[in-house]
């Protein structure tokens, strides 16, 4: 679920709501230019000759003596020597050797080009020319970002030549260089446009994203027999950014990012024009072979060598720490990257899909609710009668201690015994040190608890016996980066922390000041909702379509076992066994056949994971008036005329949009532990 501020969540929950707005950037840029583009010539020593080519490079300034350039403000580095072994030079932009020196590209054969996007930096030319084989065009501009739709065709080369600098005499600097420009279409521009997304919570099947969209020509500037039409200039795979806006009380829109996806469709009509863009698991149709063999490695291992075989960065891909955690023995099959994907997440209790970046994501989804024995709690600091596991559970004994208004003689205390080799049960966690007058401590104490795999939660619920502290931090941390950081005064003994805590695998909760001359005494800790959403009865055009499934009455997950034929090839042992899990007296036999299972023990958390998911067999179908921010995979809650506090998780999202929005799901009860 997207994250969103308190005044969106107000907007949206209005019986008539204010203007609604979309937002779609399509990037006409040539690829196989792009991709294949280099820079000639001598250029400064600290330039950096691949990043500019890139959308994600982040730079740094080196000073150096020219005209209005150099500042002491901190902001820029000192350059090293040329040569010099001590310092290793940081990513700076292609910058040219002399003052308004000329930047060439070259291409390895004659491409055509519709426009072209040039960012400079805060040192702009105001004056420069582009000449190519076929023209020299010159250009005025006011601007650290130039674009252009000018047509360079039949070119092997691009030269850059600077005129005049914003600064004077300065060196040519290029941040940025895309072979095409981006086009937006808002409101205005609009017929209609579909978004639809699916994925399913135990990976049965491909996830996959749909757009279609339809924006008005009257211009005729898409007319195909047009040389110079940006149709001709089309390719599939460019990217289209889907955003929408939604009006905030105070009249402000509030944007929100909803994919990220690549063209795989267009065409034209007099007056009007119709795109269609897919996710990146629609592209992954080449078949991977690397881990076609029978070793040992882990999980998160064969995940990253799928990804990057396919072709992906480590900055494009998202994958779950739990993974490292599983160990593979049998060979992945030679099929599709997708396919690969799919039966690892499958057998890892995962789940993937792109993200709103673009990013592939692979996320664990075990249940919406984690049990205790799956987490653990730690202290920097506990007394030699705390049990920092047992705030997991809550109902703890609370032992009597002379620290300042904190023993109570009404029977809710007992005594601590005077060995402290004696064993004590149930007591929940107690800070080793008391608090000094200002109820500081010499070392600040802190609790930690580490879930199996990253979630998001809404709220925190900590319950304190005694006298609450007066000063609290949390911490939470994803694969050991800090996430997010959290500050709470005036605690109370039963607090609800009431904030979004996003995407996390270990909170940290720091006592920074307690009551004086006192310990901290935490009894429970337990975590709120996966989200808080919930789709209610004003929100619904119709009545839920609600529906059963047929009924499972068995799993049965297939124990696979390979050996290598005397060829050296992996052959599987046709020995046909089965663990299986029942779940109901009657109904159908659902098989699991997942050629990585190979243990009994594999197989039994395989068959308690689909277990939980037959055994929630209730489907709901709706329409309503549309949220941007639900993905599939949420679980949300949904009013119900019958249960309460139901929770269901969205397997199918369609949001239409043609001036208003409106929205479907295909929902199903969540799964529960």
């Amino acid at each position: 679920m997207k994250k969103v501020s308190d005044a969106y969540k107000e907007a949206m929950e209005k019986k008539i709501r204010d203007r609604s707005y979309i937002s779609v950037t399509l990037g006409v840029v040539n690829s196989d230019a792009q991709n294949t583009a280099q820079f000639v010539g001598d250029y400064a020593y600290w330039s950096n000759k691949s990043l500019p080519f890139r959308n994600d490079a982040n730079y740094v300034e080196y000073a150096t003596l020219e005209q209005n350039y150099m500042r002491v403000d901190g902001s820029m580095y000192f350059l090293p020597k040329v040569n010099s072994g001590l310092y290793q030079l940081k990513s700076s932009p292609i910058t040219t050797k002399d003052f308004l020196g000329r930047i060439r590209i070259d291409f390895p054969r004659e491409f055509s080009i519709k426009g072209l996007t040039l960012k400079f930096g805060r040192y702009y030319p105001t004056k420069f020319q582009i000449v190519t084989e076929q023209k020299e065009l010159s250009y005025d501009n006011e601007l650290e970002e130039f674009t252009t739709s000018d047509v360079l065709r039949d070119t092997t080369y691009i030269e850059i030549i600077p005129l005049a600098m914003v600064g004077g005499q300065q060196r040519f600097r290029l941040e940025k260089v895309e072979m095409g420009v981006g086009l937006t279409y808002t409101n205005n521009d609009m017929v209609s446009s579909s978004f639809e997304e699916f994925l399913n919570g135990v990976s049965n099947e491909i996830p996959y994203q749909k757009f279609n969209l339809s924006i008005l020509d009257n211009n005729n500037v898409y007319n195909v027999d047009d040389s110079n039409s940006f149709i001709n200039f089309l390719e599939t795979g460019q990217k289209i950014t889907l955003s929408y806006g939604i009006t905030l009380d105070d009249g402000q829109v509030e944007w929100m990012q909803k994919s990220s996806m690549l063209l795989s469709d267009w065409k034209s009509q007099r007056n009007k024009m119709s795109f269609s863009a897919t996710d990146i698991f629609a592209t992954m149709e080449d078949e991977y072979d690397k881990g076609n063999k029978i070793y040992d490695r882990t999980a998160y291992a064969e995940a990253v060598s799928i990804l990057q075989d396919f072709g992906l960065e480590p900055d494009e891909y998202v994958i779950d720490d739990c993974l490292r955690d599983i160990t593979l023995h049998n060979p992945m099959p030679k099929q599709p990257h997708r396919e690969c994907l799919q039966l690892l997440c499958n057998a890892t209790r995962c789940v993937f899909y792109q993200d709103e970046d673009g990013r592939v994501v692979i996320k664990a989804n075990f249940a919406n609710v984690i049990d205790p024995e799956d987490m653990t709690a730690t202290s920097n600091a506990q007394s030699w009668w705390s049990n920092a596991t047992n705030v997991l559970y809550g109902g703890n004994n609370v032992y009597a201690d002379l620290t300042r208004h904190f023993m109570r003689v009404d029977g809710s205390q007992l005594f601590l015994p005077r060995n402290e080799s004696t064993i004590i049960e149930k007591t929940g966690y107690v800070t080793s040190l008391v608090s000094d007058v200002d109820g500081l401590f010499k070392e600040n104490p802190v609790l930690s608890i580490k879930l199996p795999a990253a979630y998001t939660y809404y709220g925190v619920y900590v319950t304190f016996q005694g006298n609450p502290p007066k000063e609290m931090k949390i911490r939470t941390y994803n694969n050991d980066k800090l996430v997010n950081t959290f500050e709470y005064r005036n605690l109370k003994e039963k607090s609800l922390l009431n904030d979004e805590f996003e995407n996390f695998d270990r909170m940290e909760f720091e006592i920074t000041k307690a009551y004086p001359v006192n310990r901290v005494l935490i009894d429970n800790i337990s975590f709120g909702e996966l989200s808080d959403y919930t789709l209610t009865k004003d929100s619904m055009l119709e009545s839920p379509l609600g529906y059963a499934e047929k009924k499972t009455k068995d799993i049965l997950v297939k124990i696979f076992t390979f050996e290598n034929d005397e060829k050296g090839e992996p052959k599987e042992v046709e020995d046909a066994v089965y663990l299986k899990r029942n779940i109901n007296n009657a109904g159908e036999v659902k098989y699991c056949e997942n050629q990585l299972i190979s243990t009994e023990s594999h197989a039994r958390m395989i068959a308690e994971w689909l277990g939980n998911y037959y055994a929630n067999n209730i489907s709901y179908d709706v329409e309503y008036r549309g949220e941007p921010r639900i993905d599939a995979g949420d679980i949300i809650r949904m009013e119900s005329d019958v249960l309460s506090n139901l929770q269901v998780e969205v397997e199918t999202h369609r949001i239409d949009f043609d001036g208003s929005l409106t929205g479907s799901l295909a929902l199903r009860r969540a799964m529960r532990t």
